[in-house]
């Protein structure tokens, strides 16, 4: 129940940020994220398999605690249904608890995405 995370994943990550500053990463290896505003969506397919869910309240600052490490690995085995254990791959015993956030506060993107071909506005600018 350990993950090394891609640069492709992080910055895919931070990239999702600026859309909106929090994220439900669901088990799998799809990410999902929507703006407060519900005017954008963003979906990815990333190399990475997530094994547990996240439930991130603050996406920056999940990324600034992953950079202070050298070779960082999330180990979910300690308890996965509240917080991620974030350490150096070689130095296990120096790490950061990241516990997450209720779910209840953070802007989760719809299940199914929007089909692009269908019509969801039209409008003629003169």
């Amino acid at each position: 129940m350990k993950l090394i995370l891609s640069g492709e994943t992080i910055a895919i990550l931070k990239n999702m940020s600026t859309i909106n500053p929090n994220i439900f990463i669901k088990k799998g290896n799809i990410l999902r994220t929507i703006s407060s505003t519900k005017s954008i969506l963003a979906r990815a397919t990333v190399l990475d398999e997530f094994t547990n869910n996240l439930s991130i309240f603050d996406l920056s600052n999940f990324l600034a605690v992953i950079s202070m490490f050298h070779n960082p690995v999330l180990d979910f085995s300690k308890n996965p249904e509240r917080c991620v254990r974030i350490a150096n791959n070689d130095t296990p015993s120096q790490f950061v608890e990241y516990v997450f956030a209720d779910i209840t506060n953070l802007t989760i993107p719809p299940e199914k995405d929007p089909n692009p071909g269908e019509i969801l506005g039209e409008f003629l600018l003169n």
